[in-house]
C-alpha cells in the first residue's frame, strides 16, 4: 500500500510571503518563492516553535497559554489574507487576527478582561528563523543558524531585530511591534532554555524580563516581550514581521518603519466569526512529557558498583565510566549542557567498506532511534533525524508513550542514559517501577533492536511513533508498506533517488508482541488521518516488547537469528579491541587516573573514527554520505596504519585514486563510495591534490608493498560521471597526480598556488579571482613533506624518478624560504601582484591578523624549517597561539563587519564565534601535538592530548564548560555571545575569564588523528619496512609507564623508562 505523506495547509498570501497554516491553525512554513523563512516545520501534532504567549502576572507566580495552535485554547478560522484566532485565559478574551501582506505581515491582539478586577498581563512573541532555501535548512539547521546576522536596534516602541542571511543572497527579515515592547532575545537557548529538554517549559515565560542580549548561536529565534499593562478592560498588542529578498548592505537602523506604520494604520478589522471558528482536538499530547525521577546515590551504587572517571559538580554526581568502556549519564549532566549527549550505532565488521551497513542514532531525552540508515546515510534515511538540540520537535525519530494513570505520557530525559560501545540504555525512575529501553546494533548484520522492560513486570499500554522518511528528507516523497502479522516492510518510492540506484532497498519492522499499527489518527479526537509520515505501534497490556528493524539494501529477508543482548555486546567490544590491537596502559604513580583515561578513551575514539570512515555523518552534522578525499587520507587511514591494518589502508588508497581525475590529474574534494559513486564535487581545495601521494608515500615506507604501484586502476571522467575504461598502473597514476602538481605552480617559481582554498575553507578569498595569484604556506610544507616521503618510499623501487621527485622538494624548501618567509615569519598566505603581498603576517596591515598556525604546524612535522627556525618559532606559538585550551588557528579573529565580505568568505560571514570561526578546531590542535612530538617537547605533546581528552576535561582545562564525555568534540568553542564580544574580549581565553565549550561532535577525521599521534608519535609504535619501531616522546612524569599492545599479531609489553 502506497501511504501519501503531503500535508494539507491553507496557504494565507497577498501574492508574496505565504502562511502555510495547518489544520491545528499552527504555521507549517513561512515562504517567499523558494526561500523558507522561519526554521522548523510545523505539525498539527505538535505545534508550531513560532507563537504568541500571553502572560499573567498574579499571587507571585506567572501564568502562560500559547495564543495560536494546537497547544492553545483558541478556536480559528482562515479568511483571505487572514487567520483569526480566539479563545479565553484566565478569564482574558483574546482576538489574534493574522495579517499577510506581499512582504509584511502584522499580529494583531485584542485582549479583553472579562474579571471584576485588574489583571497584570503582557505578551511575548516568538519567531524561528531560517531565511534560506528548505533544501539547506532541512539538511542542517544549526549550520543555517550560524550565518544568521542579528542586529538590534531601538526607537520609541522599543527593540526591533534585524536578521539577515549573511551566506548566499542576503535575505532580510525584520521583527519589531507598533505598541511597546521593553525586551528580546534573539536565540532559541534563551528563550527555551536547558532545562526545557526536563520541563518542557520555556524559560523564558517563566522569568519577569527577556534576556535582552544578542546571542548568536545554533537556533535563531527571535522573541519580543511587550511592556507589562494592568489591564481593566481592553488592550491592544500588535507586532510585525517584515521580509526582503535581498539586502547587500548591512542594516544601521530599522528599514522602512514609516511604511509599515502607514501600512498598518489603513487596515480595518472584522470582528471573529464564532460559527467559522474551528478547534481541532488532540487524544494524546506529544508535549505531556515523562521525566525519570532521580535516582538516589544508594541506587546508584547498587546499579553500578564500580565507577571510574567520575565527574562531579558541587554536591552532584553527573557521569562515570564503569564496565567494558561503558559510559554513564545521570539526568544531573544534561541540565547543564547545549548539546545533548547522544550516541551512533554502528554494525563491526566495517573495515572493508560495503554499502550495507547500518546505523542508527539516538539521543538522551527519548530519542531511542532516529536516522537508522543503512547504507547511504544521505538518500537512505528510514526514521528522521531530530531537528533541534532542545527537543522542540517531538514528532521526529523514535519515540515511546506509555499510559500510566489513564493519561498517556510521552518518555523523555531518563533518570540513567548508559553508553556501550554498541548500545544505548535508558532507566526511567517511576514512583513504583523502573523501566528499562535499550537500543542494540548488531556486530555483523543490518539488524537494530529495541528492548521495553518493566523490571518489576507491571504491564503497561505502549504507542511506539515512527517517523518516516525512506529517502532524503522527510515529505519528500510517499512510500509504500505491507503488513503481514507482527512485520510491517517499508519501501521508498519508485520518484526517490534511493530507488534508482537500489531498487529494491526494504525496510523490515518486526515485534516480539502483538500490535496494532495507526497511522497519525490515533492521536486526534477525530481520528482524521492528516497524512504526517508517522506510523505508531499501539501495544496493550504488555511488560516486555522487543522491536528489530533491519535494512535489507537488496530486499532479501535475513536468517532467522536470535538477538542476545549479552553476545552482540561482547562480539561488538572484542571487535572493538582487535581494531585498537588490545591497547592497554597502565602506571602505579599518582598520573594512574590520568593515564587509565586513555584505555577508555582509546575505544571511544576508535568507535567515532569507524563512524566517520564507514557510515559518515556525526550528532550535529547528519548529512555527510562522502569521503573527503582529505579526511580519509588523514583520519582513517592514519587510524589503520598505526595499528597495522595495512589491507585496509591499501584499500583506501585504490578507491581514492580510482576517481583522480582523467582531465587534469586532480581529485575531487569529497565523493561518494557507493553507487552513487557520480555524485562529487567537480573541483577540490588547492592542498587535496597532496593527501593521496602522502598516504601512498606513508604506506609504502610502512610496508615496503610495491605491489600496490602494479595495481590497475581507472580514472573519474568528471565530465561524464563516469569511471574511464582506461586503466593504467597506480604509478601512472602518481605520474599525472604529481604532473599536475607541477602544472598548478606559481609560474617561475615551485609554489603550489592556492586555488580553491586549503584545509580551512574560512578563509577563502573574497575576491575569488586571486586564488590563482595566492599561495597557502601550509600547502606548501605539506607538499614538500609528500615528496620527502615518497623520494624515500621510491628509492628501491625507480631510483631516478625517486631523484626527481627530491629536487623538486629541495626547491619548494629554497622557493618556501624565498617568499613565504619575511623578516623570519612565515606568512599565512602570499599574493603575487605587483609585489609579493603577505597576508596573515606581521606585515599585513589590512586584516589585522598577523600570524597563523597552520605553516607553523606543517613546518615542524614536513621538517621545512632548519634547527634555528625550530626553537624560535616555538615560542611564538607559545605566545600567540596557545590558550588555556589549546592552541588557535590564529593569534586574533578575523573582523567581523555584519557578514560584509572584505576579504575572507565564511570568517567574515559567519555570525556565530564557534566551529573554524572560534579558531580552536580540534583537528589543527592534533597537529600542533604531532609537531611537539617531531621537535621533541614531549610535555607540550602529551599535554596537548589532555586538553581535548572529553574525560573530565576539567583536570586539564580549567575553564571548560560542561560536554559530553566519550565523543570527540571538533571544536572549542570560546563562550561570546557574538562575533563583536569574540573580538574584544578574545584575551579572556588566555586567562580563562571565559568558558569554553565542545563542538560538533563525532564526524571528523580528528579521532582517528588522535590515535595515530598518541601510539605512533607519543607512545612511538611505528613501524618502518615492516619493522617495529620505538621512538617515544613522553614526559618524564610517566617514568615507569606500561603499554600492551599486539604488533604484527603478536603481543607486546613495553616498560618505558624516562630520565
Amino acid at each position: 500500500m502506497k501511504y501519501n505523506n503531503t500535508v494539507k495547509t491553507f496557504s494565507v498570501t497577498n501574492g508574496g510571503i505565504v502562511f502555510h497554516i495547518l489544520d491545528s491553525g499552527d504555521i507549517r512554513t513561512i515562504n517567499k518563492d523558494n526561500v523558507q523563512i522561519n526554521l522548523l516545520t510545523g505539525t498539527n501534532l505538535e505545534g508550531s516553535v513560532s507563537n504568541l504567549y500571553l502572560r499573567v502576572f498574579k499571587d507571585n507566580k506567572i501564568y502562560y497559554t500559547r495564543l495560536i495552535g494546537i497547544n492553545s485554547p483558541s478556536h480559528f478560522y482562515v479568511d483571505g489574507n487572514r487567520v483569526y484566532y480566539q479563545g479565553e485565559f484566565h478569564q482574558l478574551q483574546y482576538t489574534v487576527i493574522l495579517t499577510v501582506l506581499e512582504n509584511i505581515w502584522f499580529w494583531t491582539i485584542d485582549i479583553e478582561n472579562r474579571s471584576n478586577q485588574g489583571q497584570v498581563i503582557d505578551l511575548i512573541y516568538g519567531q524561528d528563523v531560517g531565511l534560506a532555501h528548505p533544501g539547506s535548512i532541512n539538511s542542517n539547521e544549526a549550520y543555517v543558524c550560524q550565518y544568521l546576522d542579528h542586529r538590534v536596534f531601538i526607537n520609541d516602541l522599543g527593540y526591533t531585530v534585524c536578521t539577515r542571511q549573511n551566506q548566499g543572497v542576503p535575505h532580510y527579515l525584520q521583527h519589531g511591534s507598533l505598541t511597546k515592547n521593553v525586551g528580546y532575545s534573539t536565540d532559541g537557548f534563551q528563550f527555551f532554555g536547558l532545562d526545557y529538554k526536563l520541563t518542557n517549559e520555556p524559560v523564558a515565560l517563566l522569568c519577569n524580563q527577556l534576556e535582552n542580549r544578542n546571542y548568536q548561536y545554533e537556533f535563531a529565534y527571535t522573541a519580543l516581550q511587550s511592556e507589562r499593562v494592568t489591564l481593566i478592560d481592553k488592550t491592544r498588542f500588535v507586532f510585525y514581521g517584515l521580509y526582503e529578498d535581498n539586502i547587500p548592505e548591512v542594516s544601521e537602523n530599522i528599514r522602512y518603519f514609516d511604511k509599515i506604520v502607514n501600512t498598518y494604520n489603513q487596515l480595518d478589522f472584522k470582528a471573529f466569526n464564532k460559527e467559522q471558528g474551528k478547534k481541532l482536538e488532540l487524544d494524546i499530547n506529544f508535549n505531556n512529557i515523562l521525566t525519570g525521577l532521580p535516582l538516589t546515590n544508594d541506587e546508584i551504587d547498587t546499579l553500578y558498583p564500580i565507577k571510574r572517571h567520575e565527574e562531579h559538580d558541587k554536591q552532584y554526581l553527573l557521569s562515570f565510566f564503569t564496565g567494558n568502556n561503558i559510559h554513564v549519564v545521570l539526568q544531573a549532566k544534561e541540565r547543564l549542557v547545549e548539546r545533548p549527549h547522544g550516541h551512533m550505532l554502528l554494525n563491526g565488521d566495517s573495515l572493508f567498506i560495503r554499502d550495507n551497513f547500518l546505523s542508527a542514532t539516538n539521543y538522551i531525552f527519548g530519542v531511542f532511534n532516529c536516522h537508522i540508515v543503512v547504507g547511504n546515510t544521505n538518500f537512505h534515511k528510514f526514521l528522521s533525524n531530530i531537528r533541534n538540540p532542545l527537543n522542540i520537535k517531538k514528532i521526529t525519530g523514535q519515540r515511546i508513550f506509555i499510559k500510566i494513570n489513564d493519561e498517556y505520557k510521552l518518555l523523555g530525559v531518563p533518570s540513567v542514559y548508559e553508553l556501550g560501545l554498541n548500545y544505548a540504555k535508558w532507566l526511567y525512575k517511576l514512583d513504583d517501577d523502573i523501566l528499562t529501553i535499550t537500543s542494540m546494533i548488531a556486530y555483523n548484520r543490518p539488524e537494530q533492536l529495541l528492548r521495553v522492560e518493566s523490571k518489576r513486570g507491571r504491564k503497561y499500554q505502549f504507542l511506539l511513533t515512527n517517523h518516516l522518511v525512506l529517502g532524503s528528507s522527510e515529505y519528500e516523497a510517499p512510500f509504500s508498506y505491507e503488513v503481514n502479522g507482527k512485520t510491517i516492510k517499508f519501501y521508498p518510492d519508485s520518484c526517490t533517488l534511493s530507488y534508482s540506484n537500489y531498487p529494491n532497498l526494504t525496510y523490515k519492522l518486526e515485534t516480539s508482541q502483538n500490535f496494532t499499527y495507526h497511522f497519525d489518527e490515533r492521536f486526534f479526537t477525530d481520528k482524521i488521518n492528516r497524512h504526517e509520515p508517522l506510523v505508531v505501534l499501539e501495544f496493550s497490556d504488555v511488560d516486555q516488547i522487543e522491536v528489530r528493524i533491519q535494512g535489507l539494501i537488496d530486499g532479501q529477508d535475513l536468517n532467522d537469528q536470535e538477538f542476545s543482548l549479552t553476545v552482540e555486546e561482547e562480539k561488538y567490544h572484542n571487535y572493538i579491541d582487535e581494531v585498537m590491537n588490545y591497547f592497554h596502559l597502565d602506571i602505579n604513580n599518582e598520573y594512574q587516573e590520568e593515564v587509565a583515561k586513555f584505555n577508555d578513551l582509546v575505544r571511544w575514539y576508535c568507535h567515532n573514527a569507524l563512524i566517520h570512515y564507514a557510515s559518515p555523518h556525526g550528532l550535529e552534522q547528519y548529512n555527510g554520505a562522502a569521503w573527503g578525499t582529505r579526511d580519509v587520507c588523514q583520519g582513517p587511514a592514519e587510524l589503520f596504519m598505526v595499528t597495522q591494518k595495512y589491507s585496509v589502508v591499501k584499500d583506501i588508497i585504490c578507491k581514492v585514486y580510482t576517481r583522480e581525475f582523467i582531465q587534469n590529474g586532480d581529485f575531487p574534494q569529497w565523493f561518494m563510495f557507493d553507487k552513487y559513486y557520480n555524485i562529487f564535487a567537480h573541483d577540490s581545495h588547492g592542498d587535496i591534490i597532496v593527501w593521496p601521494l602522502r598516504l601512498l608515500a606513508m604506506y609504502l615506507l610502512a610496508t615496503k608493498d610495491y605491489t600496490i604501484l602494479e595495481e590497475k586502476l581507472p580514472y573519474l571522467d568528471r565530465d561524464k560521471g563516469e569511471f574511464t575504461e582506461l586503466t593504467e598502473t597506480l604509478y601512472e597514476h602518481i605520474k599525472r597526480q604529481i604532473n599536475s602538481i607541477i602544472d598548478n605552480f606559481i609560474p617561475g617559481t615551485s609554489l603550489s598556488c592556492y586555488g580553491g582554498g586549503d584545509w580551512d575553507d574560512t578563509l577563502q578569498p573574497a575576491n575569488k579571482a586571486l586564488t590563482n595569484q595566492m599561495v597557502s604556506g601550509w600547502t606548501v610544507a605539506l607538499t614538500y613533506e609528500a615528496f620527502k616521503y615518497l623520494q624515500e618510499a621510491l628509492k628501491e623501487y625507480d631510483s631516478e624518478y625517486a631523484e626527481e621527485i627530491n629536487e623538486l622538494a629541495d626547491k619548494m624548501r629554497l622557493d618556501f624560504d624565498k617568499y613565504l618567509i619575511k623578516n623570519g615569519i612565515p606568512a599565512g598566505f602570499i599574493l603575487f601582484d605587483k609585489e609579493v603581498k603577505y597576508i596573515l603576517h606581521p606585515e599585513d596591515k589590512e586584516t589585522g591578523v598577523s600570524y597563523r598556525l597552520l605553516p607553523f604546524n606543517r613546518g615542524f612535522i614536513s621538517e621545512i624549517f632548519d634547527e634555528n627556525q625550530v626553537e624560535t618559532y616555538y615560542d611564538l606559538i607559545e605566545d600567540k597561539f596557545k590558550h588555556l585550551d589549546g592552541v588557535r588557528l590564529m593569534d586574533r579573529p578575523v573582523q567581523y563587519k555584519g557578514g560584509i565580505n572584505t576579504y575572507f568568505t565564511r570568517a567574515e560571514t559567519a555570525a556565530n564565534f564557534g566551529r573554524e570561526i572560534g579558531l580552536l578546531y580540534v583537528h589543527a590542535h592534533i597537529r600542533y601535538i604531532e609537531a611537539m612530538a617531531k621537535i621533541g617537547k614531549a610535555k607540550d605533546a602529551y599535554e596537548g592530548l589532555l586538553k581535548i581528552n572529553p574525560i573530565n576535561i576539567q583536570d586539564h582545562v580549567p575553564n571548560a564548560l560542561r560536554r559530553q564525555s566519550n565523543t570527540y568534540f571538533s571544536s572549542s568553542d570560546a563562550n561570546f555571545y557574538d562575533r563583536y564580544e569574540a573580538r574584544h574580549d578574545f584575551g579572556k581565553l588566555k586567562t580563562g575569564d571565559i568558558g569554553v565549550k565542545g563542538g560538533w561532535r563525532i564526524y571528523s577525521s580528528g579521532p582517528g588523528i588522535y590515535l595515530n599521534q598518541l601510539i605512533g608519535n607519543i607512545l612511538g609504535v611505528r613501524t618502518y619496512h615492516h619493522d617495529l619501531v620505538l621512538d617515544p616522546v613522553l614526559p618524564k612524569e610517566l617514568d615507569g609507564l606500561t603499554f600492551t599492545y599486539r604488533f604484527n599479531d603478536k603481543p607486546i609489553k613495553i616498560n618505558y623508562h624516562i630520565t
